[in-house]
């Protein structure tokens, strides 16, 4: 919408509502010249309107992006730099993928993590005895788990090789479908270890 209103394929009352550009109110070279000025917000519901959260969106683009010649042009430019995120982030029961989730970004009750991410504790050992609880370890190394590690492997092997990646991001070359097979056994996986109770 903001591309919308500086290129004027908007009404005229929204063109005139946008603030200026800084060279407009700042007489010397800047290196935000082309940065819109951003309107003073003392309340924060203001602070999150439109205008305001949008113009500060905007001023974090690049300026090749800003000065896309078209609307379409200007979308595609913002996909490429603004991939969509894996949609199997967002599958699957809360619980197990909010603990899915945790592992994939490292801030997880994983024993390495809560000492080397998270700083919690001084000790990264699993209670098995190994020197280190991290998410491989976890998965597909843990005696503690051999019974229920057999059917996360015996339910992801027949639709893909099973690597520490694939349990936490999926695999890009199978369908939706596939993926969530393997996002199922990962989260059931997850839930049957009580690990994270």
């Amino acid at each position: 919408m903001l591309y919308k209103i500086k290129s004027s394929l908007t009404p005229q009352y929204l063109t005139d509502l946008l603030p200026p550009e800084n060279c407009k109110v700042i007489q010397y070279s800047l290196r935000n010249n082309k940065d819109i000025k951003v309107p003073f917000t003392r309340l924060e519901v203001f602070k999150r309107s439109f205008f305001p959260a949008a113009i500060r969106l905007w001023n974090k683009l690049d300026e090749m992006v800003r000065s896309r010649q078209t609307l379409a042009l200007f979308k595609v430019s913002l996909k490429q730099r603004y991939p969509e995120p894996n949609i199997l982030y967002f599958y699957g029961q809360r619980w197990a993928s909010v603990h899915h989730s945790r592992i994939r970004m490292g801030c997880s009750k994983l024993n390495y993590d809560l000492c080397y991410k998270l700083y919690v504790t001084d000790d990264p050992a699993c209670q098995c005895g190994a020197a280190m609880e991290t998410a491989y370890h976890f998965f597909l190394e843990c005696p503690n788990f051999n019974q229920i590690r057999g059917i996360l492997l015996a339910t992801i092997e027949p639709v893909s090789e099973c690597n520490i990646n694939v349990i936490l991001n999926g695999n890009k070359h199978l369908s939706k479908a596939n993926n969530y097979t393997i996002f199922d056994a990962v989260h059931a996986f997850i839930i049957s270890s009580n690990r994270f109770l």
